[in-house]
């Protein structure tokens, strides 16, 4: 097997994973709000979005662990396309935000496997089984030998 054979395999698997787990994490954050909030920033996954806060200013002055929180909620997906900010209110100088649909990276993912999986697929030169790829060359039987598939 080819080195291009091998990289392209691999990749389709890695992708196809990498997908999995990004459509995994779609779904569960269409029903959940997880997230964490310390003192300069936040990160939370919900209605099927990710959601990035930096803070400039520490809104409070403590520092102990991080405050994770988990909750259960009606299905929601934001179809929103990607967007960022960054505010300047009287509340938050400097607050910036990034929200990423989840379904970004999942369609990152998601369209070269499929991409790598067409190009991958089997194929068998003239002359064999399309089913299991048996050589029938001066088969006259009109079957194949192998897999009983009619030619």
């Amino acid at each position: 097997m080819s080195r291009r054979r091998c990289n392209v395999r691999a990749s389709k698997w890695v992708l196809t994973g990498l997908g999995l787990v990004c459509l995994a994490i779609w779904a569960y954050a269409a029903t959940h709000w997880v997230g964490v909030r310390y003192p300069g920033w936040s990160i939370k996954f919900s209605t099927g979005a990710f959601h990035f806060n930096l803070y400039r200013r520490v809104l409070s002055k403590s520092s102990g662990p991080p405050n994770w929180s988990h909750q259960r909620m009606p299905l929601q997906i934001e179809i929103m396309p990607w967007t960022y900010g960054v505010f300047w209110g009287q509340q938050y100088r400097g607050y910036v935000a990034v929200h990423m649909p989840l379904w970004i990276p999942f369609a990152a993912t998601a369209l070269p496997a499929c991409l790598l999986w067409r190009l991958d697929r089997r194929r068998y030169p003239k002359g064999h089984c399309r089913k299991c790829g048996y050589n029938l060359t001066g088969n006259v039987s009109g079957r194949c030998p192998e897999c009983g598939e009619a030619i």
